[in-house]
């Protein structure tokens, strides 16, 4: 088999798996996690968020999203880990980081125009 025939066969069979699973070489967060985090995550983090200082051009929703994709992250991680949290940790951790200047993009503080170096 030649070296192009190879690789093509090779990018066929990474785009029939999930995406995490081509990324991290791990399965997907479980369909129990997705729904503690719609059901239980959400909803506290939609409460708080108002509570969080915004930077430039955030608003509620932009907070929101973020605050959800961390809260996967670590559903996923501690899931992965075989640990057990309360959706009322992960919610506030969350918080947390949002209050911070962290976001699901970066939490550093070397961007001049990052929100947690504004802050």
């Amino acid at each position: 088999m030649t070296d192009a025939k190879q690789l093509q066969a090779a990018a066929s069979a990474a785009t029939k798996r999930p995406m995490a699973a081509r990324d991290h070489g791990c399965p997907p967060m479980s369909p129990q996690a997705g729904l503690v985090l719609v059901r239980e995550i959400a909803p506290r983090l939609r409460s708080a968020i108002p509570g969080v200082r915004k930077v430039g051009a955030e608003d509620d929703e932009e907070l929101l999203q973020d605050g959800l994709t961390m809260a996967a992250e670590m559903l996923h991680n501690l899931e992965r880990r075989g640990k057990s949290v309360t959706p009322g940790n992960v919610a506030y951790y969350c918080l947390l980081h949002l209050k911070s200047g962290r976001r699901s993009y970066s939490g550093g503080r070397t961007d001049v125009m990052g929100s947690g170096t504004q802050l």
